[in-house]
């Protein structure tokens, strides 16, 4: 039996995962709005501190991510298009859709083992 140095994302992990990517512009958003805000719902807060909590982490596994071509790639669709149609567009007059998909798949798995580590996940 082989243990692991570090715990390893599983497939609930990397479902949370996607979903927080997804989330990534919409985190930007509150962290901007409701820092500058005065007085805060308790839903506002929560937002807030979930944006504080989630985003440096989120960034930090962005920058573990060892292959460039996955990085530009999951960075340009969940950073900074926000739609999987247009990296897509982006990408695949130099690379393939299926490779485009593998390159997101591949960073996925990269930042939800990050994201494990860190204790988010």
């Amino acid at each position: 039996m082989q243990m692991e140095l570090f715990p390893s994302a599983v497939s609930e992990d990397f479902k949370q995962t996607k979903k927080h990517l997804e989330d990534y512009r919409l985190m930007q958003r509150h962290l901007k709005v409701y820092s500058q805000k005065p007085n805060l719902s308790p839903k506002e807060q929560e937002l807030l501190d979930k944006a504080k909590r989630l985003l440096p982490e989120i960034d930090t596994a962005f920058e573990l991510i060892m292959d460039d071509e996955v990085y530009k790639i999951l960075t340009h669709r969940y950073k900074t298009a926000g739609k999987h149609k247009d990296t897509v567009a982006r990408y695949m007059s130099s690379t393939s859709i299926p490779t485009i998909n593998r390159r997101i798949d591949a960073g996925i798995q990269t930042i939800a083992n990050s994201l494990k580590i860190a204790g988010v996940l």
